[in-house]
């Protein structure tokens, strides 16, 4: 799973860790390996892979 963040901080680490956990509880029974990737800066839409999509974008 990746993160694209402005800023790489602890509590941006606990929130990916929440994620993941909340993630992992719902897909509990398929046993998922699920590893975080993070990214500091602004992600370009066309750099974007085909199997990857955006769910979260923050306005600062």
């Amino acid at each position: 799973m990746s993160f694209w963040v402005r800023r790489h901080t602890a509590e941006v680490d606990e929130d990916i860790d929440d994620a993941i956990a909340d993630l992992e509880a719902q897909l509990h029974l398929d046993h998922p390996l699920i590893e975080p990737r993070v990214m500091v800066g602004k992600p370009a839409a066309a750099g974007m892979r085909p199997n990857e999509r955006m769910i979260y974008w923050a306005k600062s």
